[in-house]
């Protein structure tokens, strides 16, 4: 058997039985930094402490877990291996079960799942391994998870070698999880053949659960082609058959379907959220003509009007942009812009049949 730790918390004065939300925290290598520090012990876990107010404030059941390996558990930190991440919550679901009848709170059997970044892959193994039935009694209702690694052989690892994750991450991101995974997966003889000198002496060591990410990150290379051997480098552009299977086993969106509703949140800097929702809008002056004309123009999704002023909203501004003169002489004052964030906001997270929650 082996130890595992969690933050639970219940709404204050709830009468109604009670909808669960099981919360994946982001990636941390200490073993302190986890939803039962409660952000106590020099602000660590303040991630789990935040969520756990935010969730049971709103009047849900809320759980927690550390994962297995972090928090009371003393073993080597298993991090993106989604069979041990998903029986910790699993574990923490049946915990809250008894605790909730324990102090006198009723559960309706609903849950909700969520997280963000190793918690959000996390979250959809839970998801699948709730709609086989693990836990019975207990219904999945929805997933809403930001900005997690689901897809790591075609979406994660190309990310890493073409730059568009930052080399320093990737140094980090790659020293955890192959650390990580060696134990498990048997992917190379010893560090030496994966990690270059002076670091295949001591990369394990750092990723023990004692070291807190700051003292991580300052004793590894900025770039993670400084960090990994030749060969392992290559091992990464072609991946083995091992490394393959691990990449394809811990995929958590692959091969299942949900029956749920499914939101998958973006996470990034604002103009690259923005680039992500493809729309631009077109503001001009253009009196009398009818709304809904305007809505049919090609390209255009979308229109209002303030006056003698419209907003198009466009998944083609040009074609819009054409249509808008070749019909129109008396348009003008023209202006194209990209999306808004708020714009990005509401179309990311729009959904037309939200999942009911019983009270």
């Amino acid at each position: 058997m082996v130890p595992a730790s969690g933050l639970i918390a219940f709404p204050t004065g709830a009468t109604a039985r009670l909808a669960m939300v099981d919360y994946g925290h982001g990636t941390t290598a200490s073993r302190d930094d986890v939803p039962s520090s409660f952000g106590m012990d020099g602000g660590l876990g303040i991630e789990g402490r935040w969520s756990a107010e935010l969730f049971a404030s709103a009047g849900f059941a809320v759980a927690l877990p550390d994962y297995l390996s972090l928090g009371v558990s003393r073993l080597r930190p298993q991090y993106e291996v989604a069979r041990t991440e998903a029986s910790a919550s699993l574990d923490l679901l049946r915990a809250t079960q008894r605790l909730a009848a324990a102090t006198g709170h009723r559960l309706n059997g609903q849950v909700f799942l969520t997280g963000f970044s190793q918690g959000a892959a996390a979250a959809l193994a839970i998801a699948r391994s709730l709609q086989a039935g693990t836990l019975p009694g207990l219904r999945l209702m929805a997933v809403g998870a930001v900005s997690g690694p689901y897809e790591l052989q075609a979406a994660e690892l190309p990310a890493i070698l073409d730059g568009r994750v930052s080399p320093a991450m990737a140094s980090y991101l790659l020293g955890y999880v192959l650390t990580a995974w060696n134990p498990v997966y048997h992917l190379f003889a010893g560090p030496a053949v994966a990690f270059r000198a002076p670091y295949d002496a001591r990369v394990e060591s750092l990723f023990d659960g004692a070291h807190a990410d700051q003292q991580i990150a300052a004793e590894l290379p900025g770039d993670f082609r400084q960090l990994l051997t030749p060969r392992y480098l290559r091992e990464l552009e072609r991946p083995s058959a091992r490394l393959l299977a691990a990449l394809r086993a811990n995929s958590t969106c692959n091969g299942w379907t949900p029956r749920v509703p499914v939101r998958l949140i973006a996470d990034g800097p604002i103009g690259e959220i923005k680039t992500r929702v493809g729309t631009r809008t077109i503001r001009a002056t253009l009196p009398s003509i009818p709304i809904d004309e305007l809505a049919g123009l090609p390209g255009v999704r979308a229109a209002d009007r303030h006056g003698d002023s419209v907003i198009l909203t466009c998944r083609d501004a040009d074609a819009a942009a054409r249509a808008l003169f070749i019909r129109y002489d008396d348009v003008r004052d023209v202006e194209i812009s990209g999306a808004r964030l708020e714009d990005a906001f509401l179309q990311l997270t729009s959904d037309p049949e939200p999942a009911e929650v019983s009270r």
